[in-house]
């Protein structure tokens, strides 16, 4: 609101009419699922009238660089030298008319954006000789990219996206045009399997023309490091798995996208089968540096597993009964809770000491500190001193069975020059966790925290507690500094101090030639089909509650007063009306994952062919406990399973995706929703 008053304008890209969109001044009504064919209409848009920002491009972003024409691979020193390197790469210089290395890839021994004499050429296609003397044909990353761009015109991909033509070349313009531009991606693109090419194509809008620093671009305000913390985690080195990953992997999930999707549409729309995708996936868990193993007890904190995972009947028979223990830490009986063989009760978030910095909050840490005095409900403890209670318990056991210590191959030290498994220290396991009882409590640790974290310094629990929240210091930011009193923009770093990105190519890189983003058409940019089967009619997702916080507190009664009350869909009213539907029937809404049953709510706001529900009901308040991922069947994007190449490789930040909205429905008067 502040912004529009200050003559902004506000683009808001949703297929519902949301609460956003009302407040917005453009509604941009795209068809679930096709976002990426607008991003690419929007790029044809750009670089078809010349909207370029080229010495921008030149400097920051990897579109000068050269790619072989024969084998869509990027020139590599390797292709010059016997012997070159692998992340050493070339732009077409104007100035000596040759091939000539870019600075700043993560090979290149200069470590800055800074061109110098270099004077990079854009557009072009020339020959250059290779290692065996054998001349190889080379053209620029931006030529591919507009090559691409250019076969997305905006008034052909009206039909795909339901985006009239004049509107998204406005909104082009407008992009273009202005001084600042702010291009906010919320979590729900990451839901769709076409969600990395629409971020990537956005990125590519804001890099061709200019917008990053203090002109605005990509909003990353939310993507910061503490930093600080390993020593706090263990003396040895941690298991890190991949969460998404491993869930699909232990749930068996492959079967459920099976169901749901055949060979021939996937092959039709994505290019790859399930066999294909099982493939890859096999290829993923062998390659990546993550930790994949189907555990045989399984401790859970602070996460409603079994609510949030898909086809979730298919997902607890393949997971959780296969357990051999599984124990819940929590503060209430949730779905996950209600399944475990153990609950161990937890005080909740504000009856602990805690500080909460995590991805969201900007640039502020929130201190937590219980009341004085305030006495736990029945056998309630911080997480902090159940895990003590628990280690203490596992080096007793060990001890009483001989385990001293057992070596871990899955980890090498080095000792007298020889490389061995580490050994982990069963009996000291509560002496490790502590630091020597130097921290034996949630107060302990978040005094830890504020002395030893960079980011936080020099705040002590007596300012935050005096001033009711902590300011993160400016070093805490990811690709620009925390200013205490200027707004935060985007890649400061890299645009004024020229510093390289954390990428291969050390730019904003737009160019991946790994063999499955080739396969897939997805070198650069471009546009990918919505994978919602057509064997149902209605697409479904499953944006945000507004009525909690993903369901911590969808059972309150207070909150349940603010709604109906119970599970409900947003249905169209013509959708509704051909199905014999009004407000407030009971309907099944199914497929051939599963079924769930909830009420309708008429909504205009709604596009017809949908039905929209907010997501986090708990499913023990459905009928059969069936709750709405009842319905949504496994998938992983293949892109996101590219594993080693560059900077794409397993971190929290590029992990399989657990895709949410690509799965169809169709809906049904039923005769009761009774839980």
């Amino acid at each position: 609101m502040e912004a529009r008053y200050n003559g902004a304008k506000i683009y808001c890209i949703t297929p519902e009419y949301n609460a956003t969109a009302k407040l917005s001044t453009d509604w941009v009504p795209v068809k679930p699922g096709t976002d990426s064919f607008l991003a690419m209409s929007l790029l044809h848009v750009l670089f078809r009238d010349d909207f370029i920002d080229r010495d921008f491009v030149r400097e920051q972003t990897d579109l000068t660089f050269l790619v072989r024409t024969d084998t869509g691979d990027l020139l590599r020193h390797k292709d010059l030298r016997d012997k070159g390197k692998d992340d050493v790469f070339f732009c077409w210089d104007e100035a000596t008319g040759s091939a000539q290395p870019m600075p700043g890839s993560q090979g290149h021994f200069k470590k800055s954006l800074r061109l110098g004499k270099l004077q990079p050429a854009l557009e072009g296609v020339w020959e250059v000789k290779g290692q065996d003397a054998a001349m190889i044909p080379v053209t620029t990353v931006f030529e591919h990219a507009r090559r691409e761009a250019l076969k997305f015109p905006p008034h052909q991909t009206h039909a795909t996206t339901g985006v009239h033509p004049t509107l998204g070349e406005r909104m082009a313009k407008d992009l273009a045009k202005s001084d600042k531009a702010i291009v906010n991606i919320g979590f729900s693109l990451h839901k769709y399997v076409s969600g990395t090419m629409t971020c990537w194509g956005a990125a590519l809008a804001c890099a061709l023309t200019g917008h990053a620093g203090e002109r605005g671009g990509l909003d990353t305000e939310n993507n910061w490091s503490l930093g600080g913390i390993g020593p706090l985690s263990s003396p040895k080195p941690a298991r890190f798995a991949s969460g998404f990953f491993s869930e699909w992997m232990n749930g068996d999930m492959a079967r459920s996208m099976k169901r749901h999707y055949s060979d021939a549409h996937l092959k039709d729309t994505l290019g790859l089968d399930n066999q294909e995708i099982g493939a890859l996936t096999g290829r993923y868990a062998e390659t990546s540096n993550a930790w994949f193993g189907k555990p045989r007890a399984l401790l859970l904190f602070a996460d409603n597993m079994l609510r949030r995972n898909k086809s979730e009947a298919h997902y607890r028979q393949a997971f959780v009964e296969s357990l051999d223990l599984f124990v819940d830490v929590n503060h209430r009986m949730d779905s996950t809770a209600l399944c475990a063989d153990y609950v161990l009760p937890a005080k909740s978030q504000y009856e602990s000491w805690d500080l909460r910095g995590e991805l969201g909050y900007h640039r502020f840490c929130n201190l937590t500190v219980p009341p004085k005095g305030l006495k736990p409900i029945g056998e309630t403890k911080s997480e902090w001193e159940i895990c003590l209670l628990l280690s203490r318990a596992i080096a007793k056991a060990a001890k009483t069975h001989g385990l001293i210590a057992i070596p871990d191959p899955d980890f090498l030290e080095t000792k007298a020059d020889k490389a061995a498994p580490v050994m982990r220290d069963l009996v000291n396991l509560a002496e490790d966790f502590t630091d020597h009882g130097k921290l034996m409590n949630d107060e302990d640790v978040v005094r830890w925290l504020m002395q030893n974290v960079p980011a936080i310094a020099p705040w002590t629990p007596e300012d935050a507690m005096k001033h009711g929240y902590v300011t993160l210091n400016r070093e805490a930011g990811f690709n620009s500094p925390l200013y205490a009193k200027r707004p935060f923009h985007s890649f400061e770093h890299n645009v004024y101090l020229r510093q390289p990105y954390k990428t291969l190519s050390g730019r904003q890189q737009f160019y991946v030639d790994h063999p499955v983003f080739k396969q897939l058409g997805c070198a650069t940019p471009t546009a990918m089909q919505p994978l919602r089967p057509k064997s149902f009619p209605l697409a479904f997702w499953t944006p945000h509650t507004r009525h909690g916080i993903h369901s911590q507190w969808r059972a309150n009664a207070q909150l349940l007063r603010l709604q109906r009350g119970e599970p409900y869909i947003w249905i169209n009213p013509g959708t509704a009306r051909q199905r014999g539907l009004a407000e407030g029937d009971p309907v099944r809404v199914f497929n051939d994952g599963g079924e769930f049953f909830a009420r309708a709510k008429l909504m205009p706001a709604v596009p017809p062919g949908a039905v929209v529900m907010d997501h986090a009901w708990e499913p023990f308040q459905f009928r059969e406990r069936l709750g709405l991922n009842s319905v949504v069947a496994g998938m992983l994007s293949p892109l996101e399973l590219v594993e080693g190449w560059g900077h794409l490789k397993f971190n929290p930040n590029w992990d399989g995706n657990m895709i949410a909205f690509e799965s169809s429905v169709e809906v049904e008067k039923s005769k009761e929703t009774a839980a």
